[in-house]
């Protein structure tokens, strides 16, 4: 194998390792099981069977026993390794609190900036959720990945008496310039929209990627439980299930945390299948602080620890929860 396609393999290897650390930081965790779930028939990785212990969680309007408490200037910041090499930081910030088509919002956005020699990585997701019921009104992926890989899109969602539905749109800036840095986009910038697919049915009170770690952090997570989720706005993710492992006292650069750890699953084939693991540690506490993620791929591990946080300000958390 020639040297240049050798750069290319692990530019790739690097770019599916980083984005699994953006998607687990998300909350709907692109990785299979630990134990002895088979595969799904088409191949995807199946989710643990149900058990006395399982939580279902389906949406049908339904609202977690947490409320909201996650105030408009909530922000983490995560330093992120690819085995021993230092990859770079991501963020998961509540940004704002905007109004879509007349129903208030928090404006929520994971960043991830990451590379090494011979890949680089600026990727922002950006989610409008209205937070009672818990659901997505908006989805923005923002994506620039080596070597030249660029993605703009919109999700809108409708959410009615029916039933819920979502349009997928590519976006192009308006002025038909140059599409700009990752991190510029999904606050404000003017877009031309083009749709790709419209009044796709989904399930009810759908939410996103970037929606579902709130939600993990919004139901009570009692060790030995397992929780199934039918809620991922893309069909064949369901079920997301969260499993609550065990608690542990672990340290990272922000702290010492007492937390509890979830092992999250979602159906997927390829690099990310059945031989693949995470972990997620949350604070066992109000604030439900998630300090630490670790995962193992086939193409190697990622691990991505809490380095700095601010909780935010609670006196511009909307009324009544929204």
């Amino acid at each position: 194998m020639t040297r240049k396609l050798l750069r290319r393999a692990a530019s790739a290897s690097f770019a599916a390792a980083a984005a699994l650390a953006l998607t687990v930081v998300g909350g709907a965790v692109t990785a299979g099981t630990s134990g002895a779930a088979p595969a799904a028939a088409d191949g995807r990785a199946a989710p643990p069977p149900e058990s006395a212990d399982t939580v279902r969680m389906v949406g049908k309007g339904d609202v977690p026993r947490r409320a909201w408490t996650f105030a408009p200037g909530e922000r983490f910041r995560y330093s992120a390794r690819y085995g021993r090499i230092k990859a770079g930081h991501t963020t998961l910030e509540v940004e704002a609190v905007d109004t879509l088509g007349g129903t208030p919002v928090y404006r929520i956005a994971r960043e991830l900036e990451a590379g090494v020699s011979f890949c680089s990585i600026d990727n922002r997701d950006v989610s409008w959720v209205a937070p009672r019921p818990l659901r997505t009104l908006r989805f923005e992926q923002h994506k620039r990945e080596c070597p030249s890989y660029e993605l703009d899109r919109r999700y809108e969602f409708d959410h009615g008496e029916s039933g819920s539905t979502w349009t997928m749109l590519n976006m192009f800036p308006a002025d038909g310039g140059g599409s700009g840095a990752a991190g510029d986009n999904g606050s404000g910038a003017e877009w031309r929209l083009e749709t790709v697919k419209e009044d796709v049915a989904t399930a009810r009170n759908a939410i996103d990627d970037v929606a579902f770690l709130y939600l993990a952090r919004m139901v009570p997570l009692e060790v030995g439980r397992t929780y199934r989720f039918e809620r991922y706005f893309q069909e064949d993710g369901n079920p997301v299930v969260i499993e609550v492992l065990r608690r542990e006292t672990v340290r990272v650069p922000a702290g010492k945390f007492e937390t509890v750890v979830l092992r999250p699953v979602i159906p997927t084939s390829g690099a990310f299948g059945e031989d693949s693991e995470a972990e997620v540690y949350i604070t066992d506490d109000e604030r439900r602080i998630p300090v630490q993620i670790k995962a193992s791929l086939k193409i190697g591990s990622v691990n991505m620890y809490l380095r700095e946080y601010d909780l935010g300000r609670q006196d511009a958390l909307l009324e009544d929860g929204g």
